[in-house]
């Protein structure tokens, strides 16, 4: 699987289709992300993996757009949307 994904890359690079120094900064990210992940996985204390989950979740909600002033008496719509 290394070799053949070496031989495509060697390949790519050749013909110009990639960008060795993105590559080289998303390889090094996804290794540092693993070991940080790994890392996260066997601390006993789980404080630090809950703000890392819970940061995403307070940004949307302290990011969000509140209702106009029109909207705000009106009940919830709860009816089933189609998407598409």
């Amino acid at each position: 699987m290394i070799a053949t994904s070496s031989g495509a890359a060697a390949s790519y690079v050749k013909e110009g289709f990639s960008n060795i120094r993105i590559g080289m900064f998303l390889e090094i990210a996804t290794t540092f992300g693993a070991l940080l992940g790994a890392f996260l996985a066997t601390d006993p204390d789980q404080r630090p993996g809950d703000h890392l989950r819970s940061r995403p979740a307070l940004f949307a909600y302290l990011s969000r757009k509140p209702r106009p002033p029109a909207q705000r008496s009106l009940p919830p719509d709860r009816s089933p949307r189609v998407c598409g």
